[in-house]
């Protein structure tokens, strides 16, 4: 039970915090580049068990400042949280064509699971350009 716990508070932990302080970063880099266009950040996030036969798929995660920079619906949000790719390099390929580049990689180990994030930047001028490949081109 307190291995379960710890691989979800772990978890937790791991996708929300460091997601909270890129996107704050971003929304003060992009404050200060000359040319008016703004640099914001999504992960890719993808848990696999070692002994799993099927290669683990991936998903979108999108942090509370990029909602609020980008005015979407909180179930637009969620929508996109609920993005899935059949693995880390599917959903790269689709977001690179809209886009988003990657910047980084980490990895961690917790009892039972291998958990990889992807972070991934995304430079615009409007910030409507963010939502390209990121599902409906509606904001609700």
């Amino acid at each position: 039970m307190k291995n379960k716990l710890f691989v979800i508070l772990l978890t937790c932990l791991c996708l929300c915090f460091p997601m909270t302080r890129i996107s704050a970063a971003g929304a003060s880099a992009s404050a200060s580049q000359a040319d008016g266009s703004e640099t914001f950040y999504i992960q890719l996030v993808s848990e696999s068990r070692p002994n799993q036969s099927l290669q683990a798929s991936a998903k979108v995660v999108v942090g509370r400042e990029f909602v609020a920079l980008t005015g979407i619906s909180d179930n637009y949000a969620a929508s996109i949280n609920r993005m899935r790719f059949p693995s880390l390099l599917d959903g790269l390929n689709r977001l690179s064509v809209n886009g988003w580049r990657l910047v980084s990689t980490n990895s961690f180990e917790s009892p039972g699971m291998l958990v990889n994030v992807w972070t991934l930047s995304k430079t615009v001028t409007e910030r409507a350009e963010l939502l390209d490949g990121l599902g409906s081109t509606s904001k609700e």
